[in-house]
């Protein structure tokens, strides 16, 4: 369905979106989405003296609404380029598609 759709959006023949495209786009949604169990916090300790009495630590957080503006060539691959890491980390995402290829994106948004 979404080589179909990508190829009606950009005029790419259906072949080539179904050997590159579509696989690529579902290599990147699964690849982000083993980063979503690995992004924690860490205690760190500090090699200051007195040892131990120090320590820091990072806090991995959310930060906030992504805006993400996708261009006409590619629009499948861009969109996961850039929503899946952003929905990985926490954050929630705005998408704006170009208009002249913006039905792979509104497709994508609906699942």
């Amino acid at each position: 369905e979404f080589a179909e759709i990508e190829s009606l959006d950009v005029g790419k023949t259906i072949t080539s979106a179904r050997a590159i495209d579509v696989p690529f786009t579902v290599f990147l949604w699964r690849y982000y989405a083993g980063w979503a169990t690995k992004l924690y916090g860490k205690t760190l300790d500090l090699s200051l003296p007195p040892s131990g009495a120090f320590f820091s630590y990072v806090r991995r957080e959310p930060v906030g609404v992504v805006g993400c503006i996708i261009p006409w060539n590619y629009p499948l691959a861009q969109v996961s380029f850039k929503v899946a890491p952003a929905l990985a980390a926490g954050c929630t995402t705005v998408v704006k598609p170009a208009e002249q290829a913006s039905l792979a994106n509104l497709r994508l948004a609906e699942l």
